[in-house]
């Protein structure tokens, strides 16, 4: 919410050769149009972006009782009231009255039924959700979920809020998806991955991968169409085998 009262100065002088002065008070057609306030639940995230019409630019800002600035951006803002001032070249001044309130916060939680996980949001907006830092997606329901290390939501304004968690939600050592596969291959540990090998039905290496990630993205372009075994090995020296068909 956002109280405004607005006040207009505009006084221009000019001096004549003689001794008498002439003062010419005028009009401002000065106008501070929008403040956007504090979008993230986090003070040092917050500011105010000033955007003005009428009068003749260039502009100068400033709030409070600080100094005029060229930047119509201010940055640090608290949940405090302001006095936002802007002067144009030609002298006029206004100042608007404002109380930025700090947004609610966004609560983050999750709900995990087999290997689906679904993320919850205590507010309704076009979020963004991701899990173990991932990429960013639309949907808040992911599939096949082995382990999860994190979740995460992020706003429509650029705001982060994250969760770190512990969940494991199955006995195997690993999953893996698509299968069939053409081209990259996702393999997931319920713990971190140590090794993957890839052998074809004669026992014979043909790929080999080693790493200390949950979560690895494999390259399987340039092995021929057919079947193969997938071979992981985790950081407690779990293995486990699976079948994936190469199309």
């Amino acid at each position: 919410m956002i109280r405004i009262w607005s006040t207009f100065i505009c006084v221009l002088f000019y001096g004549a050769a003689f001794s008498n002065t002439i003062t010419i008070t005028a009009t401002c057609d000065l106008e501070i149009k929008d403040i956007i306030p504090i979008h993230c639940n986090d003070n040092e995230d917050g500011k105010i972006k000033i955007i003005v019409s009428g009068g003749k630019s260039p502009y100068l800002y400033k709030t409070n009782t600080s100094k005029f600035s060229k930047s119509n951006i201010i940055n640090g803002v608290l949940s405090d009231n302001y006095d936002i001032t802007v002067k144009d070249s030609n002298g006029c001044e206004v100042t608007v009255y404002t109380y930025i309130e700090m947004p609610d916060p966004i609560e983050v939680s999750y709900e995990l039924e087999q290997d689906k996980l679904t993320i919850n949001v205590n507010d309704i907006g076009d979020y963004q959700y991701r899990i173990n830092n991932e990429d960013w997606v639309e949907s808040s329901v992911f599939e096949n979920i082995i382990a999860i290390n994190s979740i995460a939501v992020k706003t429509p304004h650029g705001c982060e809020i994250s969760k770190t968690i512990n969940e494991v939600n199955t006995t195997d050592v690993f999953k893996f998806h698509p299968n069939p596969a053409n081209s990259n291959v996702f393999i997931m540990g319920t713990h971190d991955i140590k090794t993957i090998n890839i052998l074809n039905t004669y026992g014979k290496l043909v790929l080999s991968h080693q790493g200390n990630k949950s979560v690895v993205k494999l390259n399987i372009s340039e092995l021929k169409n057919g079947i193969y075994l997938i071979q992981v090995v985790d950081v407690n020296d779990r293995r486990q085998v699976k079948k994936i068909i190469v199309n």
